[in-house]
């Protein structure tokens, strides 16, 4: 049991004021280097420091410690210990990169195990293996050979089995099984993907990986390390012939037993009928023989995989945790896992993966589903990744809260990097870890989901609505995409409408999956149990085929007075078979048009929570989530809408609400920024509770609602008296927590000693040099470090920098990760490492003097397959004016104005600054402080050195009490972040894919010019003295 503490009778207020380390983030601690297990305890440190409960041992690109050896053991047992010691998690993560299954390659070095496909080709290849050479050597097999005809509009005329020597006499079509190869040659270590479809492959990858991890540190499991995290497992993805009549081949999951064990299970045979699987039925028929396909790739797929490491992690007292491959829209599960919720019914915490800021709704809603009707304790989000930089506390605040309304309780931040070497600082950033200049801040975001958590994770869900996942009728249309395309993409809008309609309808509901309902289904005298959950109302949106199982339990409850509500089409088929039981069910049940309104109006006697505005239309931009805990509720709303200006608010005025809970209670805020509980204005009567809310944009709200009291209005708060306003037209004093940066990035070059090449960015350079040796790209999608023989460096590349400078400077750095030699300004100069740069890796070296004008500056730097080229960075207390690709330095500027920094002498600067001013208050009084726009991570405010506040969200005001009569020094302190100086400067398109491939971009996308980012307090603050209360 991971939330031990929540067997309290009730919530416990000094835990929610002060969360221990289960209900907080365990972000993936990214192991991409040659591990020192001084450097790794003392980042563990620095994770808690950070407010984190615990992380994630995470093997990435770039991992030099033999991955599952004994050193790598070794560390991971002085790494557990470390969290014990701390009173921290450590989670463990089944595999070096992703996806999980091959444990680095190991698995899939024995040809069995191989991932395989069903290749359906207009080729014949002669150069087959019998079935039993192939299974054995890792060979290609014939299946079966067919004789197609399709009439005019590209359906299945006819088609029969061709005999071995018989020619067609329409289309010929060969089926093979071949192994899969990888998407990329180096990714497995070499090796190919897993057969997930294969009991035996996978059980070869639980002996590799868990059991090693048992024997190291099983004494922990269910203790110190709560989970094994298992990443992305999947098959091969499913293909569709673009056109009816194109002689393109495809590609289908398949294993060698499939044929055999799917006659068993549903009596007929594949073989027999495979090109149904291609192509569609004349006369707008269905296929069973594919809806049987598609339930039972799914099915092998969950046996294999997911039940299989379930099983083991639950004998062993362990939670399997983690995600699917594609757990979004019906296409995608369809294709590469068939049907996400059947994939956790043996997770001990069912998690999602949440990239780029998206809000994939239908992602969380089915893994909280499930989690609900098996009993879980919560579900886990890999969450805030592949999304750059510069995503700020705002951002993070905004993805956690919508999710967290949504039930996720385990927050993965993606991710934490051990090391910022080579690649390693183009792996999907920002990191969450010592790297980034605002970790220290961490604790006031970490402590808002931590407080959140003590709460949302007592008691039970209060749903009432059940909707029938749709997924089973979109397999009925996997065929040709010009005959089935239309048809499949109006079911994913279906399924996104019906998911956004209830939930911003503020109707909770859980999606049933029907592969799952007969094991969960209790026949109960009231309402339609599904495991854990009761729901009084089962909704049917538009789906064409349902199960059997699936009716009788529905014609059941209906018997007993149950509610069905039919959405759109009646049902035309049972197991994809026509027939009159399908028609029957639909008549028994009600019937509403596929409609927002109809929807919503019919459920309207289920929905517990209204939220209004003062007009009394209903707000759509809401989630929220509903606990009964003993006697008591609690509430948690949570804005959930895109914000189009991230760098300030875009209304002025906060929102304003009318929220009306059935029931009659007595609520009280629980304030989880801060850890207090307040009373609110509220009334109680006939039947509801009703209370006014004002939502800034980053706002969330969460409530305890107790047994009904007699209801509290308070008069309207006296308008404060305004004595004065200071604001800040004119420069002022600033300070930099770090070294001003000038990137160095575009440089004449020279291999071993050879002739100077003209200027060209460093990455350019190192991917021109790359392929002259016929080597791989350092963008971390090679073999493993730890897989292969270190290598023995053989070449060396002289980097010719030039800069201006309008004045001599001191006490400047050079930054590089690999230096042989130094040059500045044609003297040879000592390489002192005074220290690093950001990161370890990143070394500091100090320079002389340069001079007035043009200096040059050579770095003799190694170079090999596993050291790329990187930029390196000068540093120190100058100034930088960047136009065009030119760069100038001059000497730093004692005051700035508010504004873009990057227009103030610091375009490449990440760290944290400081502004700071006199002020003088003319009696003892309030200060109330306003930042109104600011791109940065978050702001602060120091009051005569010390914090005061800290200003983060809209409406970006903060008071400050009792501030005494005379002057004080104020300061505003902007927590940056390392977009501009390691961000894809050169890139000038956008994107929401902040992969190593965006530091890549071509033509024009591409410019030699800087593309900064704002940075900086950007409007100048303003700041109100009123009176004291």
């Amino acid at each position: 049991m991971l939330y031990k503490k929540n067997q309290t009778p009730k919530l416990d207020t000094e835990l929610f004021k002060n969360p221990t380390s289960e209900y907080r983030a365990a972000p993936f601690w990214a192991w991409n280097c040659e591990l020192e297990e001084d450097e790794l305890l003392r980042q563990a440190e620095c994770l808690k420091e950070m407010g984190m409960g615990g992380f994630h041992i995470h093997t990435r690109s770039g991992m030099a410690t033999k991955y599952l050896g004994d050193e790598y053991m070794r560390l991971v047992k002085s790494c557990v210990k470390k969290a014990k010691s701390e009173n921290m998690l450590a989670w463990l993560y089944d595999e070096d990169r992703w996806p999980s299954g091959t444990a680095g390659g190991y698995v899939t070095k024995t040809p069995e195990y191989r991932e395989r496909n069903l290749t359906f080709t207009t080729q014949k290849d002669e150069n087959v293996l019998s079935k039993s050479e192939a299974v054995k050597s890792g060979g290609a097999y014939l299946i079966a050979a067919y004789d197609i005809a399709l009439n005019e509009n590209g359906e299945l005329l006819s088609y029969k089995l061709l005999n071995e020597g018989e020619r067609a006499k329409g289309i010929a079509r060969y089926a093979y099984c071949r192994v899969n190869p990888p998407v990329l040659p180096g990714w497995h270590n070499g090796e190919t993907y897993v057969d997930t479809l294969n009991p035996k492959a996978i059980q070869r990858f639980i002996e590799i990986t868990h059991e090693a991890y048992k024997k190291a540190v099983g004494d922990e499991f269910g203790k110190t390390v709560p989970a094994i995290f298992t990443d992305e497992p999947q098959f091969v993805h499913k293909q569709a012939l673009p056109f009816a009549a194109s002689n393109a081949d495809v590609l289908l999951p398949w294993t060698p037993d499939f044929d055999e064990t799917y006659e068993k299970a549903y009596g007929i045979s594949i073989i027999k009928h495979l090109p149904e699987l291609f192509w569609e039925l004349p006369d707008g028929k269905v296929s069973r023989a594919r809806y049987f396909y598609h339930d039972h790739i799914c099915e092998r797929f969950t046996q294999s995989f997911s039940d299989a490491c379930g099983k083991w992690c639950a004998d062993n007292n362990i939670y399997l945790t983690g995600h699917m491959m594609e757990e979004t829209t019906l296409k995608r599960q369809t294709a590469a896992i068939g049907e996400a919720m059947r994939a956790y019914r043996s997770f001990g915490l069912p998690g999602v993966d949440m990239l780029c800021d998206l809000k994939e709704y239908d992602t969380v809603k089915q893994a909280q589903s499930a989690a609900r009707q098996y009993g879980r304790e919560g579900v886990t989000s890999e969450l805030y990744g592949v999304t750059n930089w510069d995503f700020d506390f705002r951002g993070h605040k905004r993805q956690g809260d919508w999710q967290a309304a949504m039930g996720v309780t385990v927050r993965v931040p993606h991710l934490s990097w051990v090391s910022m070497k080579g690649s390693a600082k183009r792996d999907y950033p920002a990191s969450f870890n010592y790297q980034s200049p605002w970790y220290k801040e961490y604790p006031y975001i970490e402590n808002h989901f931590a407080r959140l958590n003590t709460v949302l994770t007592r008691g039970k869900p209060c749903v009432r609505v059940g909707v029938i996942h749709p997924i089973e009728s979109y397999w009925l249309h996997w065929g040709p995409s010009d005959n089935t395309s239309e048809t499949r993409r109006q079911k994913d809008i279906n399924f996104k409408n019906i998911i956004d309609w209830l939930l911003f309808g503020t109707v909770d509901f859980d999606f049933i999956s029907e592969a799952c309902l007969p094991q969960l289904f209790k026949n109960t005298e009231s309402g339609l149990s599904v495991g854990k959950m009761q729901y009084s109302v089962i909704v049917v949106p538009e789906c064409e085929t349902l199960r059997k199982s699936t009716a009788d339990i529905l014609n059941e409850f209906i018997r007993r007075g149950g509610k069905v509500i039919f959405m759109g089409e009646a049902p035309k088929y049972i197991d994809a078979e026509p027939g009159d039981k399908a028609n029957e069910l639909y008549g028994r049940g009600e019937h509403i048009p596929f409609e927002e309104t109809a929807l919503l109006n019919a459920l309207g006697a289920y929905r517990d929570i209204e939220i209004k505005n003062p007009s009394g239309e209903a707000e759509k931009q809401f989630l929220y989530q509903m606990r009964k805990d003993g006697e008591e509720y609690s509430l948690f709303i949570a804005l959930a809408r895109r914000i189009e200006d991230k760098y300030c608010s875009a209304v002025e005025q906060p929102s304003e609400t009318v929220i009306k809970i059935r029931g009659e209670f007595c609520p009280l805020v629980f304030d989880t920024l801060t850890g207090e509980i307040r009373e609110i204005n509220y009334s109680a009567e006939n039947g509801f509770t009703t209370l006014n809310y004002s939502f800034c944009e980053n706002d969330s709200l969460l409530l305890r609602l107790e047994p009904a009291a007699s209801s509290k209005r308070s008069e309207k708060a006296a308008e404060r008296i305004r004595i004065g306003q200071k604001d800040f037209k004119h420069k002022l004093a600033y300070k930099r927590e770090e070294d001003n940066v000038c990137i160095l990035d575009i440089a004449e070059y020279a291999l071993d000693n050879g002739e100077m090449q003209p200027e060209e960015e460093i990455l350019r350079i190192d991917e021109r040099l790359r392929r002259k040796f016929d080597w791989p790209l350092a963008d971390g999608q090679d073999v493993q470090p730890w897989a292969i023989e270190k290598e023995k460096i053989t070449h060396n590349v002289t980097l010719r920098f030039s800069f201006e400078s309008e004045c001599e400077l001191e006490n400047t750095f050079f930054c590089a990760e690999e230096l042989e030699s130094l040059h500045i300004n044609g003297e040879e100069t000592a390489l002192n490492d005074c220290g690093y740069f950001v990161d370890k890796a990143i070394r500091k070296y100090a320079l002389p003097p340069l001079r007035k004008g043009r200096n040059i500056i050579a770095a003799k730097v190694p170079f090999g397959k596993r050291i790329s080229l990187e930029a390196c960075y000068l540093i120190g207390d100058f100034n930088v004016r960047a136009e065009g690709c030119e760069k100038t330095l001059s000497k730093a500027a004692d005051t700035i104005g508010f504004g873009d920094i990057t227009k103030q002498g610091m375009p490449f600067y990440g760290g944290n600054i400081t502004y700071s001013a006199k002020i003088n208050v003319p009696e003892d009084c309030c200060l109330e402080v306003n930042i109104g726009r600011y791109a940065g991570a978050m702001t602060k405010v120091l009051l005569d050195g010390k914090e005061a506040a800290k200003i983060v969200f809209a409406p970006y005001n903060a008071e400050i009490k009792n501030v005494s009569k005379g002057e004080h020094t104020i300061e505003f302190v902007l927590f940056g972040n390392r977009y501009n100086t390691f961000g894809a400067l050169h890139n000038c398109g956008s994107s929401l894919w902040y992969g190593p491939s965006y530091w890549y971009s071509k033509g024009n996308l591409w410019s030699y010019e800087y593309n900064t980012k704002p940075a900086g307090i950007l409007k100048s603050p303003v700041i109100t003295m009123l009176k004291q209360e």
